[in-house]
């Protein structure tokens, strides 16, 4: 399940060249085989010194949290 939170980090929200610094996750509740996982990222703060950005992340079965905690990464800069 927290590969799925990699994925998002790492594909969509910052995107490829995105850098983790830390990752703190509580596994909330137990995923089964063939239960559908949703993952989401939300930016909670932003640095723009260092390009820092902090995400609360979770991820959910059947709209129960299985996982939730926050993510902390080195966004890629964008060029102008």
């Amino acid at each position: 399940t927290a590969s799925y939170i990699s994925g998002i980090l790492g594909n969509q929200l910052p995107g490829p060249g995105a850098i983790f610094t830390d990752l703190n996750m509580q596994f909330k509740r137990p995923v089964r085989i063939g239960d559908t996982v949703t993952a989401r990222a939300e930016v909670s703060e932003k640095q723009d010194r260092g390009n820092r950005v902090t995400l609360a992340v979770v991820c959910k079965v059947n709209g129960k949290a299985v996982v939730q905690g926050e993510a902390k990464v080195v966004a890629p800069r964008r060029q102008a």
